[in-house]
């Protein structure tokens, strides 16, 4: 979270501005609102201040604590824990942090409330505060009616001023929206001054006798919920259920081939998934529903060689990049290593031979790659390279073939073959079962072969053949294969079985059988 995303704890949505002026992913105005409202974190203040109880220091400690974690980067705390702390780096977003600190606020705001309530009419240093927030109130009546009758003119000044800003920015950051969000974030401002003025005066008030503090903490309370929802209804818009996951025209032609295949998408439409160009939520989601939007797939039973965004592996994002980087589908033999057997474009196909159109809609247009390979198939032989990048290149080459030759990242002892054509050859492979932990396959080959799965390797896959307990070997920079030495039909077994697992398992029934003891004593 970027320090200056905290005005958007007062202004809401402050921070999208941000999608004009700096990386879209790296600010992320996209994943959260920050909006906590000006009455609570005043509330959470007078909490903090005055009331000196355990709980409220043990508060104040969290909060402070989250906010350096949800600044992330921004601060050396972050990178402290980051360092030092076992398993904290698997956190991908310091920002989700927010939650626990908007908790501390909500409660402090609690606090704060609840003092206010008991002590407004006897605390001479509250009351001392009440007058601090009656000349905040004032100068923002003063500033709410300078900019209600000079709006026109200070609205042209600031456009003015933020225009010449964007020269060379991305073409698709549209003036409009620019005017949209400077128009938002100027109204929004006014409505902060608003609330301010009364929140102010309301709390003076209760300095007074004839005033009912139990009164003025329900207007507070009342106040701050049609606040968050009168926010947040265009943030959070709704449609039907029906609706949102039916299945689109692609979806439902997808879901037709009943065989183990993988869908990628181009370049163009990897943009389009970032921000959807549709005018409408509504016609949003269906529009990129059909042009297979990330993780949604997973609903449809549908495989995405993008994989799921929160569980992304290093040389997943490689292969990705890699894949991305290709002029042409038709360019390398990566595809169809990947079991990519569809690819979803934006109303232009790959153009190239390979590839026929399937199905199309307004949104995008459906291609089949005619030389996909299937999830399991056999290669001939083994290539050793250890660097990682010039795998990659190899794997980008026009002349690379999956099925004659397998590229593996150490030495193995192999069986020399019989000249090719010696005899005559004949392979066959086929997916029995085929389950998220346990893959079972039937090979049959008259000589021995490399059987590739081209599912991610991970540790804690193991693998059986015929039983027997055998070696996985990283192929193909990302695949899994194993070695068939002997010629006939075998059966071979993947099957999840991390002992980080059996380890978690064990630690939470002996964690049941301490909880028990001790209550049962």
């Amino acid at each position: 979270m970027p320090p200056t995303d905290l005005l958007s704890l007062i202004i809401p949505f402050f921070n999208d501005i941000n999608w004009y002026f700096g990386d879209y992913w790296q600010v992320q105005s996209w994943l959260d609102n920050y909006y906590l409202g000006i009455i609570p974190l005043f509330l959470a203040f007078t909490g903090a201040f005055f009331d000196k109880s355990k709980k409220t220091s043990l508060l104040i400690l969290f909060s402070v604590f989250a906010l350096a974690l949800t600044l992330g980067s921004y601060t050396s705390f972050h990178w402290l824990l980051y360092k030092i702390l076992p398993f904290f780096r698997f956190i991908r977003y310091p920002v989700r942090f927010f939650f626990l600190f908007t908790f501390c606020i909500a409660a402090l705001s609690g606090v704060g409330l609840d003092y206010f309530r008991n002590n407004i009419k006897t605390d001479l240093r509250l009351a001392r505060f009440s007058k601090v927030l009656l000349t905040v109130s004032f100068f923002s009546v003063i500033g709410l009616a300078m900019l209600t009758a000079f709006s026109g003119q200070i609205f042209v000044k600031i456009w003015n001023t933020v225009l010449p800003l964007i020269k060379g920015q991305d073409a698709s950051k549209t003036v409009g929206d620019l005017y949209t969000y400077i128009f938002m974030d100027f109204y929004n401002f006014k409505r902060t001054l608003a609330l301010l003025s009364v929140f102010g005066f309301l709390f003076f008030l209760g300095t007074k006798k004839g005033a009912g503090a139990r009164l003025i903490c329900i207007v507070f309370i009342g106040t701050t919920v049609c606040d968050v929802i009168a926010t947040n209804p265009k943030y959070e818009p709704t449609m039907d259920i029906k609706t949102y996951t039916e299945p689109t025209s692609n979806i439902k032609f997808l879901q037709k081939d009943k065989t183990l295949f993988r869908i990628a998408v181009s370049p163009v439409i990897a943009r389009l998934h970032i921000r959807l160009p549709e005018k409408t939520y509504s016609e949003g989601v269906l529009a990129s529903k059909d042009r297979f939007i990330s993780n949604r797939m997973i609903e449809y039973g549908i495989y995405d060689i993008s994989g799921y965004d929160s569980v992304y592996l290093n040389r997943a994002n490689k292969i990705l990049g890699a894949v991305l980087s290709l002029g042409a589908p038709d360019d390398a033999p990566l595809l169809n290593m990947l079991n990519v057997k569809y690819i979803c474009t934006h109303k232009a196909g790959p153009g190239k031979r390979g590839y026929r159109l399937v199905n199309k809609t307004s949104a995008a247009y459906l291609f089949q790659n005619l030389h996909w390979l299937p999830r399991a198939y056999l290669a001939d032989k083994a290539v050793v390279i250890k660097e990682e990048d010039k795998i990659l290149e190899r794997l980008k080459d026009k002349s690379f073939d999956p099925t004659r030759e397998v590229i593996l990242e150490e030495e193995i002892s192999v069986i020399a073959r019989s000249p090719e054509g010696a005899t005559k050859q004949s392979k066959h492979v086929e997916i029995v079962s085929y389950k998220p932990s346990e893959v079972i396959i039937k090979a049959h080959m008259s000589s021995p072969k490399f059987l590739i799965l081209a599912d991610t390797y991970y540790p804690g896959w193991k693998v059986y053949i015929d039983a027997k307990p055998d070696r996985i070997y990283r192929a193909d920079y990302i695949l899994r294969a194993v070695y068939l030495k002997e010629p006939g039909e075998h059966t071979i077994k993947f099957k999840y079985d991390p002992w980080s697992f059996k380890l978690g398992v064990g630690i939470s029934i002996l964690t049941l059988l301490a909880v028990m003891v001790y209550y049962l004593k």
